[in-house]
């Protein structure tokens, strides 16, 4: 199956040429073109002749990923169901769906290699249909986060939004038993018995389009409501084996792998919603970090 859009994917989801410090330690690895932004500055020379690796040529501020195996190990750029190795035939998935991913800190959105992994098409398509929807479904029901755009209570009040900018414009048309009906649902929208025609008019004032930029969707509801992110990502990822039962995930990948730092967590290693999204902050400051580490010192 290819790419229903056309477009074949030119570049591999995991980038495997290695970053050493200047005394050789395996610092990090990445993308080739990221191991040509160091050549063309200069900072740093192929290492063993190997194309693929490179030595910095300063001294870097700190070791990067050393010590992380997972995030050292060269990965293979195949479906991890089922071990198809055609590029254009590969697609990046998230672990986490997007729906509930864009509510994560930047901080942690930018550092979740664990949680992408290169899947087929055929098979991506089979767990989103099959498998990820259901999941979804799951999440909607026991935290009250309906998969459609508003909840029963926010409809009422836009329904009702509706009818009251029927009636201002168009009662003296509209016959008596279908202003009676229009009212009712006015009635509801407002949770009151009795009703004013000044009630009518301020409800008929009201922009639907605003109302609905207020209402929260599926994923925010979520991901509002839950109380341990680990928890919660490490749910994803057994999701994912329980459904496909992967066969060729990446060495060293582990379920109980830290959102934030991926190393396995013991029992304080867990953190909520809210104290990942207040980590932002510091994250600008860690990414400032990381760029220093790849200047040279000025002499």
């Amino acid at each position: 199956m290819k790419k229903e859009n056309g477009h074949k994917r030119k570049n591999p989801i995991y980038g495997n040429c290695g970053v050493f410090s200047p005394d050789g330690h395996l610092m990090f690895r990445c993308t080739d073109k990221r191991i040509n932004w160091y050549l063309s500055r200069n900072l740093a020379t192929i290492y063993n002749n190997n194309p693929n690796d490179i030595i910095l040529t300063f001294t870097p501020k700190g070791l990067g990923s050393n010590g992380d195996n997972y995030g050292l190990k060269e990965k293979k750029n195949i479906c991890v169901v089922c071990g198809l190795d055609s590029l254009e035939e590969i697609t990046k998935h998230h672990i986490v769906p997007l729906i509930y991913r864009k509510h994560f800190s930047l901080h942690i959105k930018s550092r979740a290699p664990h949680d992408i992994v290169p899947i087929c098409i055929e098979h991506h398509y089979e767990y989103e249909r099959a498998f990820a929807l259901v999941l979804k479904r799951e999440l909607a029901e026991q935290y009250n986060a309906p998969l459609e755009k508003i909840k029963s209570e926010d409809a009422k009040y836009l329904i009702g939004v509706k009818a009251a900018y029927v009636l201002v414009l168009n009662e003296d048309k509209i016959p008596a038993d279908r202003v009676e009906i229009l009212k009712e649902r006015i009635r509801e929208a407002l949770e009151k018995k009795h009703i004013t025609n000044a009630d009518i008019r301020n409800l008929a004032k009201v922009d639907p389009k605003e109302c609905y930029s207020q209402i929260d969707s599926h994923g925010k509801i979520v991901m509002d409501s839950i109380g341990n992110l680990q928890t919660f990502v490490e749910m994803g990822r057994q999701h994912l084996i329980d459904s496909m039962e992967p066969m060729f995930m990446p060495e060293y990948c582990d379920v109980n792998i830290l959102v934030l730092t991926h190393s396995r967590h013991s029992s304080h290693g867990a953190f909520s919603v809210q104290e990942g999204k207040e980590l932002t902050r510091l994250g600008r400051y860690v990414t400032v970090y990381l760029y220093c580490l790849t200047v040279p010192k000025s002499h």
